[in-house]
This record gives structure tokens, sequence and C-alpha cells, in this order.
């Protein structure tokens, strides 16, 4: 691999953490305001904090590596869209910050109350539907693809590129939230409504973002008349065939969990299935950003 590749490779990787960690922190957030018990609302929030760790370190590779290439590329750091994404990355964090405050202080309390007998709480609930929060947080994951689109749209003007990268930072992101649920539904408490979330999560976010990758690459690949001879292609493609099977299988796992929550094997059934998905995408994303084997 040439240094040039690597770079990109990695950048892709800063970007697949940066927006997939969102997407991890925005689909618990959504769950926990789905629950009920302070205990089952701390669950949701306690893990969604893994992914603002994802932001966090994907974030820095994102900007460092991403100004980095504008070098290489030949790029003048004072082009417009250049500018324009430093401004929507440092209004994004901003933003990001301020949400991730918020939601620390609702999760402090959801965890307090659960101590103090788990009973719901108007306080809390008004808590997780505050509009300054969910302002915050969703504008915050907005003006990151608004970057992605901007730097897609004017790299390569290949607006079903764009796409096809979101739809698999989705199903990234969605398929790590259903990991995450998975394995912590071993423990005893919440294994029901982490069941309920799990399931939801793959069947409404990571199934239909694997059906816009799908289309949308194709798309590109045609678009862009791509060989499908290419060897990174047909890795990039066979990962995606063989993990339908497996997100399917996954889906599947986690009906069967909803049905019988105490079953911890189905939970680890499903998060060893999730797993093995996340790995693959990895290497896909890897290879196909990268180009290698070319």
């Amino acid at each position: 691999m040439s240094e040039l590749q690597w770079l990109l490779a990695l950048h892709v990787t800063g970007a697949f953490l940066f927006l997939g960690g969102a997407v991890v922190a925005g689909v618990l957030n959504l769950a926990a305001r789905r629950a009920e018990k302070p205990s089952e609302i701390a669950v949701f929030l306690g893990l969604a904090r893994r992914g603002v760790v994802g932001v966090g370190v994907g974030g820095v590779l994102t900007l460092v590596l991403g100004l980095w290439l504008v070098h290489e590329g030949g790029f003048s750091y004072g082009q417009a869209w250049i500018v324009i994404s430093l401004v929507l990355f440092v209004v994004a964090g901003a933003t990001g910050g301020a949400g991730g405050r918020r939601d620390r202080e609702t999760r402090e309390l959801a965890e307090r109350l659960a101590g103090e007998g788990d009973a719901p709480s108007a306080e809390l609930r008004a808590r997780l539907r505050d509009p300054a929060a969910l302002v915050l947080s969703y504008g915050s994951g907005l003006a990151v693809v608004a970057i992605l689109a901007l730097m897609i749209g004017i790299v390569t003007a290949h607006p079903q590129l764009f796409l096809h990268v979101l739809a698999a930072i989705v199903l990234f992101g969605s398929v790590a939230a259903a990991t995450l649920l998975s394995w912590r539904g071993r423990a005893n408490g919440a294994a029901a409504v982490v069941a309920v979330a799990t399931f939801r999560t793959l069947l409404l976010f990571a199934v239909p973002a694997w059906v816009v990758m799908f289309i949308c690459g194709n798309w590109t690949k045609s678009k862009l008349h791509i060989p499908d001879s290419t060897d990174w292609l047909k890795i990039g493609s066979a990962i995606a065939i063989a993990g339908v099977f497996v997100l399917l299988a996954a889906v599947g796992s986690s009906y069967a969990w909803t049905r019988t929550p105490g079953r911890r094997s189905l939970a680890t059934v499903t998060g060893a299935l999730t797993t093995l998905l996340l790995a693959a995408l990895a290497v896909a994303w890897w290879v196909m950003s990268a180009k290698v084997p070319s």
C-alpha cells in the first residue's frame, strides 16, 4: 500500500468511527426515551457513552488525516468546501459536547432514581424529551452528515456514492449498538427491554441501511464503470452478500430473545453474530477505501 492509500483508509476508518459512534449514541438515546424505569434508562444511556468514545477517537482521526490528505492531494486549505467543512466540524463538536453534558446529567439522575426505588419519574421523562438537548445532539449529527455530503460531493461529484457510504456507516453504527445491547443483555436486570431494543435496532436501522448500501453501491459501480473483476470490489461485494445472511440471522435470534428474555444463550448468539458482522464490515471499508488488492 502507498502512503496515500494508508491515509485514505485510515481517514475513512475515522469517519466510520466518528459517524458510526454518533449512530450508536442516537439509537441508544432513542431506546432510552422508550423505556419506563430509571434503571432501564440508565442502562441505555450508559451504553451510549461507548458511542461517544467512538465519536471522539474518530473525530481526531478524521480531522488530522483529512487535513493531511488535503495537503497530499494538492488542494488549497482556502478552498470554500474545505473551509465550510472545518466550520461544520467545529459546530458539530460544540453542539455535540453541549448535548453530551446534558445526557450525562440525565444518566446520573436515572442512576440515582434507580437506587431510590426505580419508580418512573416525570422529571426524568422531561429531561429525556428536552427539546434543547435533542436539538444539540441531533444538530451535531446533521452537521457531520453535511461534512460527508460536502466532501464526497465535491471530490467525486457522485451523490449515489454519498448515499452508499452514509448507509454503510448507519449499518455499522446500528450493528455496533445491537452488539453492545446483546452483550449487556446477558446480565441480569433489564434483559426484556434490552432484547426488544436490540431487535428494533437491527430491524428498523440495520436492515434498511444494508438495502440502501447495496443498491447505491451497485449504482456507483455502474456509474463509474468499475469492472466486476476488480479484486477489492469482489471482496466488498462478497462481504455485503454474506453479511446480509448474518444480519438476518441476528434479527431472527434477537426476535426469539424478545419472546424469551431470560434465555441468555439467545443474547450470546445475537452478540456473536453482530460482532462477526462488525469485523466483516471493517474489512470491507478498509479494502474498498484503500482499493487493495487492486
